[in-house]
């Protein structure tokens, strides 16, 4: 595996752990001041106020009243704390429960994503092109699409 610039080999594997939820874990050491919840609500207020470009490390370490290394201890990267931002506002949304085909869960999701840009105008911005890696992945169209076998989703070779 090669090294990424946003946390060296163990990027994708820090990167799941927080976007499922065992990244903030620690097993020693006093209990941290700052955790990845509270930096990914200030940056999404960030982004709320002022749009995805003015969402930087610096400045939400700052806005937290922390060291921008502080932060990395945290979170590896801006890529990763805008994967949580795009987990936090549109995964807290209903989750997927249908059990009676395809058509029910992709209107869901359609009607949950237009909520989140109308909330979060910023969300456009973001790098929405694939699958996600967070929970938002398993309700994305093509999860759907997958899970249900619609034969107008496949892919041609």
């Amino acid at each position: 595996m090669t090294a990424d610039r946003d946390g060296g080999d163990t990027y994708p594997t820090k990167a799941l752990e927080l976007l499922w939820g065992d990244g903030g874990r620690r097993t020693r050491g006093p209990k941290p001041t700052l955790g990845v919840d509270e930096i990914v609500r200030v940056a999404i207020e960030v982004a709320d106020a002022e749009g995805l470009a003015a969402v930087t490390m610096r400045r939400v370490a700052t806005e937290l009243g922390f060291t921008t290394m502080a932060l990395y201890r945290h979170v590896p990267g801006k890529h990763v704390l805008a994967e949580l931002m795009i987990d936090a506002t549109i995964a807290g949304r209903a989750e997927d429960r249908s059990t009676d085909g395809w058509r029910t869960p992709l209107a869901e999701w359609a009607m949950d994503y237009f909520a989140g840009l109308r909330e979060h105008p910023w969300l456009l911005q973001a790098e929405l092109v694939g699958a996600s890696w967070g929970r938002t992945g398993s309700r994305s169209p093509s999860a759907v699409c997958a899970r249900w076998h619609v034969p107008a989703c496949r892919t041609r070779t």
